[in-house]
């Protein structure tokens, strides 16, 4: 078996399947992780604890996989990523009893990858990778989230659920075999959209269907009725350059083509001089809306956007669709600049233009599918649909509060205008936290 070792440990000149860095040591202890090699196979076994894990392919050498612990959790009894070189074949992860979270984002596997995520309240996070085998993910006891996002399966997908409430979002994936849901059982939410199965399907639970007796939230904003609660606003660009940057936003007229019955939607608009600016709307809901008091939920949404930013299309710095990031997700706390004097920054983590953060989370681009040579000299305004599942729960405070956010982080330094036509918000109660 070929172990992971340390730089500290690993005899002179021996060769390893994976390599450490020495980190500072956390204070927050979170169990323990096992990574090993065997036959090209990466075997991952957790203990009792409440485990966290994420792979992903963040290394300076290129075909390594990088295993880090998160939240305080160690990898072979050190608080150091192992880094894993030779994957030939399947990808095994087994974790013990605990709350445990597993991501694994932008990989390419060359085999199988099994997931057992046992018993406690486990999510499984996987995002832009692509699996050339089976793709096998079993739950337990517990409530257990499973999001899967731009996924590619070569093989047969079998994904089963314990006897809890538990959440499945398949979203913007391609399965090129068969698509199996097994054992869902008590008061599940499953959600499959915009994803391509080439197989049989033989599901068990009602797919795109809430079940009303969870208590899930639903509502509807449709900028034809006014601003509804929502708020515009700005940031990452200098402080009092609100004027050069032609910063506006207010309820207008549709234009011309979006609607054949007019009506007005919410118009943001920002000339990106900073190549960093985010443009947003925001919500605060409250126990008015329904929102339970310390409670976690998984957050939902549908956004109906008027954009004229062409695809392929070329501008300064970048593309005006093609590098406009539309963003959404939620946050305990109400989205507001952090009070800095000279440049304006958000308090809450939005990521960075096509990288999504932990309360805002990538949903694409503003593209509308329209050539240049198709929008002419004046580019037409073209609505779009975008749905995303926040890759992030977001848990209400004390008084049953939380914010929910859509908005678009530029990397085109020039004029964007769009023109929100309607927000669906849909939250699903996971537990009281």
């Amino acid at each position: 078996m070929e172990k992971c070792s340390t730089a500290s440990n690993r005899p002179e000149g021996a060769a390893s399947a994976c390599t450490m860095e020495r980190l500072e040591t956390r204070a927050m202890l979170a169990g323990n992780v096992t990574v090993a090699v065997l036959g090209g196979m990466l075997v991952i076994t957790g203990d009792e604890n409440d485990n966290g894990i994420s792979l992903d392919a963040k290394s300076v050498n290129v075909g390594q996989i990088t295993v880090r612990g998160d939240a305080g959790t160690s990898i072979n009894g050190v608080y150091t990523p192992a880094y894993v070189s030779g994957l030939r074949n399947d990808v095994k992860v087994r974790l013990g009893g605990g709350d445990d979270s597993v991501r694994i984002g932008a990989l390419r596997l060359p085999g199988h990858l099994s997931v057992d995520l046992d018993a406690g309240d486990d999510r499984i996070v996987l995002d832009s990778t692509s699996i050339s085998g089976q793709l096998s993910i079993e739950g337990k006891q517990g409530q257990d989230t499973v999001d899967l996002i731009n996924l590619t399966v070569g093989g047969e997908a079998r994904i089963s659920g314990g006897s809890d409430d538990d959440i499945l979002t398949v979203q913007r994936c391609s399965f090129t075999r068969d698509f199996f849901l097994k054992s869902y059982s008590g008061h599940d939410s499953i959600a499959i959209f915009d994803s391509l199965i080439q197989g049989q399907t033989n599901n068990d639970a009602d797919v795109n269907d809430l079940d009303s007796s969870a208590d899930v939230l639903q509502a509807r904003y449709t900028f034809r009725n006014g601003a509804q609660g929502w708020q515009a606003g700005f940031s990452d660009y200098p402080v009092g350059q609100e004027s050069f940057y032609n910063l506006g936003s207010r309820i207008a007229e549709l234009p011309d083509g979006v609607s054949r019955l007019g009506g007005t939607g919410y118009l943001v608009r920002g000339v990106n001089h900073s190549d960093d600016l985010f443009m947003f709307l925001k919500r605060r809901m409250t126990a008015a809306d329904g929102i339970a008091a310390d409670t976690d939920y998984e957050v939902r949404f549908t956004i109906v956007v008027a954009s004229n930013a062409p695809t392929g299309s070329v501008g300064i710095g970048g593309s005006p669709g093609d590098s406009v990031y539309l963003k959404a997700g939620a946050s305990q706390l109400d989205p507001a600049n952090d009070g800095d004097t000279t440049r304006s920054s958000l308090n809450i983590d939005k990521g960075d233009q096509a990288v999504g953060g932990a309360d805002v989370s990538l949903v694409g681009t503003i593209a509308n599918g329209l050539t240049a040579a198709q929008a002419g000299d004046v580019p037409a305004y073209r609505s779009l649909r975008r749905r995303q599942v926040h890759t992030s729960r977001v848990t209400s405070d004390s008084s049953g509060r939380l914010s929910v956010v859509v908005g678009t982080d530029s990397g085109f330094e020039g004029r964007t205008a769009l023109y929100y036509q309607r927000i669906d918000v849909t939250l699903v109660p996971l537990h009281t936290a």
